[in-house]
């Protein structure tokens, strides 16, 4: 019976930390979406319900604007880095004559850079082992 209990004991800062930062401040957000409330003057919130949203939607032509730019943008993106990704994966995997030294050029950075921040002197691990 002492088991489940010690089992939540674990899991309540992970659950009380995600509750505080993350889902009631979308809570709290989303229920001012559906006021009117002027935080410049000291008044109450008014319930406006969707009216919000309706006049976003449909009549604000900068949101249209912006929502198509950041699709085209988006999907532009993705496609670059896809495509990138992919070239540079069929590289790495050839049998070509360069694909040694692309090999050792990419994972020598990588692993340099993953290095260099774990053994930087600010670093909470290389404090706690006594490094500094």
């Amino acid at each position: 019976m002492r088991e489940p209990k010690v089992k939540w004991i674990f899991v309540l800062p992970a659950v009380t930390y995600i509750l505080v930062i993350t889902i009631f401040p979308l809570v709290w957000s989303l229920s001012l979406a559906f006021t009117d409330w002027k935080l410049t003057r000291a008044s109450e919130p008014q319930f406006v319900g969707i009216q919000n949203f309706e006049r976003l939607l449909m009549n604000d032509k900068r949101f249209g604007n912006a929502l198509s730019f950041t699709a085209l943008y988006v999907s532009i993106a993705t496609l670059v880095e896809l495509a990138l990704g992919l070239a540079l994966a069929l590289i790495l995997h050839s049998k070509t004559r360069g694909a040694r030294v692309m090999r050792i050029f990419f994972f020598n950075s990588t692993s340099s850079t993953s290095h260099r921040y774990s053994f930087h002197v600010e670093d909470v691990v290389t404090r706690r082992c006594g490094a500094c």
